[in-house]
């Protein structure tokens, strides 16, 4: 699959994550693009559209489930700074 940038190259996109049945959200950080943001079975995966040109990241990792509270506080902590 290609993916191009503007607003042409992400409603194409959207449509093609329509056609594949996959939810996603729309984030915008910066004045000069737009993120889609979805998920699939193993990966986390961030599409940014910028006006001539389009980039991905690809996030894996374990699918584990946990409970305990403190290891999650401890995670956040050590991923963000207020």
């Amino acid at each position: 699959m290609k993916i191009s940038g503007g607003l042409s190259g992400l409603f194409s996109f959207a449509k093609y994550l329509n056609k594949k049945g996959i939810t996603y959200s729309l984030h915008q950080y910066g004045d000069d693009s737009l993120t889609v943001f979805f998920t699939v079975v193993g990966a986390r995966i961030e599409v940014t559209f910028y006006e001539y040109y389009a980039n991905y990241s690809v996030f894996r990792g374990s699918e584990d489930v946990f409970e305990n509270g403190d290891d999650l506080e401890a995670i956040i902590d050590k991923h963000w700074s207020d």
